[in-house]
Formats: C-alpha cells, sequence, structure tokens
C-alpha cells in the first residue's frame, strides 16, 4: 500500500503533465487562431501588426508558465513537507498567499502537522509508560518466580490459611515435616496440625485485633506422633485493611531439643566433674585441718594427764576445765567441717529451681567451706555489701559453686604469690552493690599475681588450665561462665600482672 506522500507525488507529477499540456495548447491556440485571423485578413508576415500579435501571444503564454512553475513548486514543497512529516520531521509550511486555494492547503496542512506531532507526542508518552509498565510487571514476575523458588526450597515450613482456617497453601518442607503430601494439606483445616487436647483455632474476629504472634508448641504429624516446633503466625490483610488469612513459618525443634538435652547432659557431667574435683580439694584441706585439730586435742589431753596429779587443787581443777572446753571446741569444729563437706557433696547441681536469693548470704555460706583454709595461708577476709542490693532470682547452688571457683582461684593465685613476696598482706576482697539497672554487681578480688597477657583470651575455655598436673581441671571458670550467663548475667575480669585480679558479676535483677 502506498504512502499518503508517496501518493500526493504521483499525483503532483499528473498534474504537472496535464498543465504542461495545457499550456502548450494555451501557447499554440492563440498563435493559430492570430495567425489564421492575419491569414484572412491578407496580413502579411512580415508586417508590424503581425509581429505584435505574435509578440503578445508569447508574453501571455510566458505568464502563464511564470504561474504554472509557481503552482508547481507549491506543490512540489507540499510533497516534500508530506515526506519529512511521514520520516518524523515535523516542519511547519510556508506557503505564500499567491492563491489562496494553496494557502488554505498549507494552512490546514500544518494544523494536521501539529496535531500529528502531538498524537505522536502522546503516542510515545504511552508507550514509554507501557515499557515501564512491561518491565515493571516483568520485574514483579520474576521476583514472584524467585520467591515461589525460596518459599517452595526452604527447609522451613510455611503455610497459609483463610479466614476460615483452611489451608489454601504449603511447602513441601511443611508438607515433608509433618508427614503429608501437598496436596493432602491443600483444603483441610489447620487443626490437622496439632494434638486434639490443644487444638485451638483463632476465630476470624480475633485476627483483626493482632498482627502476628510467636511460640513455642507441639504439632503432630500423620502418623499421630508428636514433635516440638517454633511457629511465627502473620496476620494477612487486604487493600483496605481487612484479615484475608494468616501466614505460618513452622521450624521443627526435634534436632535443636535434641542438642539442647545433650549440652543440657554435658553441662551436668562437667559440673559433677568439677564439683568432685573442689570435695576432693576440700577433703584434702579438711584433713589437714583436721590433723592440726586432733593433734591439738592430743596435746591439750596430755596436758590433761599432767594435770591430774594436782586435781585436788581448786586451781588445777580450774586449769583442767578450760583444757577440756578446748577439747570440745576442736571436737565442734572438726564435726562442722565434716557436716560442711558432707552438705556440699550432697547438694544437686542438676536442679534448676530458680529463687529468691541473698547473695551475700550465699558468699557468706562458700566461706564458711574455705574460710579455714584461707586462714591458715594467712589470708585476710574483706567482705563489703551495699544494703541496698537487692535479692537476686536464681538458683542458690548453682552460685555458691561459682563463688567457690572464685575464691579457690584466687587462693591459689595468692598462694603462688606468697612465696615471692613474703612480706606483702594477701587479701581477699569480695564486694558487692546495686548495679545501675536494678540487679546487682559481686566484684572477687584478689592480690596475686595476675592473669599473663597471653593467656587472658583462654581463661574462660574449658579444661584451660595454668595450674601443674593433678591441681585442677581447667573447668572452674568455663563453668562459672556458664552459670552466670543461665542466670541471664555476665563476668569479666580485669588484671594486672604482680597485682591481682578482680572478676565482677554482673545478675539482672529479679522484677
Amino acid at each position: 500500500m502506498k504512502s499518503l506522500s508517496e501518493s500526493l507525488s504521483i499525483e503532483g507529477k499528473t498534474l504537472r503533465n496535464k498543465l504542461t499540456v495545457i499550456a502548450s495548447l494555451l501557447f499554440l491556440l492563440p498563435f493559430f487562431v492570430i495567425s489564421y485571423i492575419l491569414y484572412n485578413e491578407n496580413v502579411s508576415l512580415m508586417s508590424s501588426t503581425y509581429i505584435v500579435m505574435i509578440g503578445f501571444t508569447l508574453i501571455l503564454a510566458l505568464a502563464g508558465l511564470i504561474i504554472l512553475r509557481k503552482i508547481f513548486e507549491e506543490f512540489f514543497m507540499i510533497a516534500v513537507f508530506m515526506k519529512k512529516a511521514e520520516a518524523g520531521d515535523m516542519y511547519m509550511m510556508e506557503v505564500q498567499k499567491s492563491t489562496a486555494e494553496l494557502y488554505d492547503i498549507s494552512v490546514a496542512f500544518n494544523s494536521l502537522l501539529k496535531k500529528l506531532e502531538e498524537t505522536t507526542r502522546l503516542t510515545e508518552e504511552q508507550t514509554m509508560e507501557l515499557k515501564n509498565e512491561v518491565t515493571r510487571r516483568r520485574r514483579a514476575e520474576d521476583g514472584l518466580l524467585l520467591m515461589v523458588k525460596a518459599v517452595e526450597n526452604t527447609r522451613t515450613g510455611i503455610t497459609f490459611a483463610d479466614r476460615d482456617n483452611i489451608i489454601r497453601y504449603t511447602n513441601p518442607a511443611d508438607a515433608e515435616m509433618h508427614g503429608y503430601a501437598q496436596e493432602e494439606m491443600i483444603g483441610r483445616g489447620v487443626e490437622l496440625f496439632a494434638p486434639p487436647e490443644i487444638r485451638k483455632p483463632i476465630a476470624f474476629e480475633d485476627l483483626k485485633a493482632i498482627k502476628g504472634w510467636a511460640r513455642e508448641s507441639i504439632n503432630m504429624r500423620k502418623d499421630g506422633s508428636v514433635f516440638s516446633v517454633y511457629l511465627i503466625s502473620d496476620v494477612v490483610k487486604n487493600e483496605e485493611g481487612e484479615p484475608i488469612g494468616v501466614v505460618t513459618i513452622c521450624e521443627d525443634l526435634t534436632d535443636r531439643k535434641r542438642i539442647q538435652r545433650e549440652l543440657e547432659d554435658v553441662n551436668a557431667h562437667l559440673f559433677h566433674t568439677s564439683r568432685l574435683s573442689q570435695i576432693g580439694e576440700m577433703a584434702m584441706a579438711a584433713a589437714r585441718e583436721t590433723n592440726i585439730l586432733i593433734n591439738d586435742i592430743s596435746r591439750t589431753n596430755q596436758s590433761i594427764k599432767h594435770d591430774t596429779g594436782i586435781c585436788q587443787d581448786p586451781s588445777g581443777l580450774s586449769r583442767l576445765e578450760e583444757r577440756l572446753k578446748h577439747v570440745d571446741l576442736r571436737v565442734e569444729r572438726i564435726k562442722r567441717l565434716i557436716d560442711s563437706l558432707r552438705v556440699f557433696a550432697q547438694r544437686e547441681m542438676d536442679s534448676k529451681d530458680f529463687q529468691l536469693t541473698d547473695i551475700s548470704e550465699v558468699v557468706r555460706e562458700t566461706l564458711s567451706l574455705v574460710g579455714e583454709q584461707l586462714k591458715l595461708r594467712d589470708i585476710r577476709i574483706d567482705m563489703v555489701f551495699s544494703p541496698d542490693m537487692p535479692n537476686v532470682l536464681a538458683n542458690r547452688n548453682w552460685l555458691e559453686q561459682v563463688f567457690l571457683n572464685l575464691i579457690t582461684n584466687a587462693r591459689d593465685a595468692m598462694e603462688d604469690m606468697e612465696v615471692k613476696y613474703k612480706d606483702r598482706e594477701q587479701v581477699l576482697a569480695i564486694r558487692g552493690r546495686k548495679s545501675e539497672k536494678g540487679g546487682v554487681v559481686i566484684e572477687v578480688s584478689d592480690t596475686g599475681g595476675g592473669v599473663p597477657k597471653d593467656i587472658k583470651d583462654k581463661i574462660f575455655v574449658p579444661f584451660f588450665t595454668t595450674k601443674g598436673a593433678g591441681m585442677g581441671t581447667g573447668l572452674g571458670l568455663s563453668i562459672t561462665q556458664s552459670i552466670i550467663r543461665e542466670h541471664g548475667g555476665d563476668i569479666t575480669f580485669e588484671t594486672r600482672e604482680g597485682i591481682g585480679s578482680t572478676f565482677r558479676i554482673i545478675l539482672p535483677s529479679a522484677i
């Protein structure tokens, strides 16, 4: 099909040919007419009249040709501008008012070009918007495909249930987790996830008041077996803000629970190992102290025998009574020492019974176990607790183990320093105060040799110890850190080589 400009060009050429024929006829016809008239009038061809008539005729023909040329030029110009317009160049025509018809054509053509230009601009804008929309939709489709692939391939269960608690979608991981095929779950109620005793689907009216919730729960497989899960649910709403369903992420906690139990067993074993080590150390210390007390009782007994011969003397009887009281005190001390050791050995460390606890009482009870050991090593105890120090929610036995570990470590550090600095006083300082956040801060400081820089990052590592063979398990500080973190607290330390160390325990408020 020919374009408009081509059609106009062809028509222009045809018109030009026709006009050329007409101009030729107009030029020749007057010539023949005048020649015929002059011939009938017997006018000579060389006469002035004939020459004037011929000249007038030529002038008229020449004027006609000039006019036709001007018309042709304007027609050709219209064709040129039509070609440019077709190529996309929207140039306005400038046509002189040589003829009213051509001028009207040029004005109409210019108006058409303006409308065409505006239409082209709008078409380009719409085309660009359409391209952008297509790009956005393509990206959205690509993103949707990626999301679908991610949801389909994730190992976490994902389920969508509508407002009537009917499952509309579940991914392969969730179906496999519960022992179903995907198509078996679609269209069924969400109650298939929960054992009968805890089935309680959320009513649609309740969805309007909540955004989402997370909880640990128990789910049921197709075969009726149950397993622990962690669920995160979010309410899905439409553009009007009305709930249309709930999407739930389900994580199987079976492996995590198993690992947690294994870690608890390991921790219990570590506690037991450390406690046995502590009991062994305490038994050795108790044996040494008991030996000292027995020797003292033996000497007192010899003195009593010596004074038996002078029992008739009132002053002798008085000295005898004093020595017997001294024996009683030593026997009582041995009894308390054995009782403390027995109670410590019989306490259960695997209990998770957390109660409001006075930290100062725990520290004093711990010192009752090792206080005599410190005195025998000439270690002075400097203990100060702030009156406003609150109680904390804690396991009393666990905290006793913590302070026993810190105190015995401080004792050993100061015992090593006593060899180097015999004249320096060895002091175990224990401070307790209320923390800025309402909990408690307990600091246990010693005047030992401090912790060397090259092992500062290792002291909480299990089984790491700087003591000699048979002198420690390397579990004390590791267990201490685990216990404090189990209480939601933290333990840090500051040390200066040759000066001493301070271990700082921070426990949260019970409220």
